[in-house]
């Protein structure tokens, strides 16, 4: 996927995603060695996609990297809470990773 793919990808999420009134990180577990360290919790989220209001919970690990004394997100990984799942998604599958991304890089 280049730059340009990138952007459009954004630019969609950006008129998706919309009106983020609570965004809680409910942390279970948490670690560091050295320059690394991760996260993993629940984010706990409401907000309007495609102009409906939704309320969601989604899965998330963070792996952080030091660089010049600051840490920086090295990797994420987002999923819907299985049980979630199967009641109903609240967020179509295929945009709530991304959904994630752009709402931590404050596009939305």
């Amino acid at each position: 996927m280049g730059r340009e793919e990138i952007d459009a990808l954004f630019t969609g999420l950006a008129k998706t995603f919309s009106d983020c009134t609570s965004y809680v990180f409910e942390l279970q577990a948490c670690g560091v060695s050295g320059d690394m360290a991760y996260t993993v919790g629940l984010e706990h989220n409401s907000a309007s996609v495609d102009g409906q209001r939704r309320t969601y919970t989604l899965r998330a690990t963070h792996v952080y990297r030091r660089e010049d004394g600051a840490w920086r997100v090295a990797h994420e990984r987002v999923s819907h809470v299985h049980s979630e799942c199967r009641m109903r998604c609240a967020v179509p599958a295929e945009l709530f990773g991304r959904a994630a991304q752009a709402r931590r890089r404050g596009r939305v």
